[in-house]
């Protein structure tokens, strides 16, 4: 009787030896992270290493970019979990404003604090911001449109725009 041997169920050699590189590359990556945290120069990283100093460039262009994103993660994490106690904050407020409908001044206090999350909210979303439009293509076709030059009114805009933003009334109003 013979018996077979058989390798285990999953070993491969070639994803063993992907494995033992990604391994070793996640180690010099988080030595590599250690060593840039203490603001150790790039080259020295690379001689204490012992690999190129393009290869420690490498690394922590690629390490800057997994920092930029887990940031980018915990921002929307936090941003995320804040709209969400303001909308809870408002729903409770909109209840006592409710409750409070004989008293005037209270509903009014409430109504500004309303308002109020209404503001913090479009800061959150990043609605408070003046959008700039490129109105080059529109005037363009609208001048064709009419019959009057397209460079002549795209010049002509282009003058204007600076002299209105300096008549733009003031955030909040008159």
């Amino acid at each position: 009787m013979t018996v077979e041997r058989r390798r285990p169920r999953g070993f491969n050699g070639r994803r063993t030896e992907r494995a033992a590189k990604d391994l070793e590359l996640a180690d010099r990556r988080r030595q590599v992270a250690g060593y840039v945290l203490a603001r150790v120069p790039q080259r020295e990283i690379a001689a204490l290493l012992g690999v190129a100093v393009s290869t420690v460039n490498g690394d922590v262009s690629a390490l800057r970019e997994e920092w930029r994103l887990e940031a980018q993660r915990d921002l929307e994490d936090w941003r995320a979990e804040e709209l969400a106690a303001l909308a809870a904050d408002e729903q409770s407020l909109r209840a006592r404003m409710i409750q409070a409908a004989e008293n005037m001044q209270l509903r009014l206090q409430i109504y500004d604090r309303i308002l109020k999350i209404g503001e913090r909210r479009a800061r959150l979303l990043g609605l408070d911001k003046p959008i700039r439009v490129d109105l080059t293509m529109l005037v363009r076709a609208l001048a064709e449109r009419e019959g009057f030059d397209p460079e002549k009114a795209v010049e002509l805009a282009a003058r204007l725009v600076p002299m209105m933003e300096t008549l733009a009334l003031p955030p909040g109003g008159a």
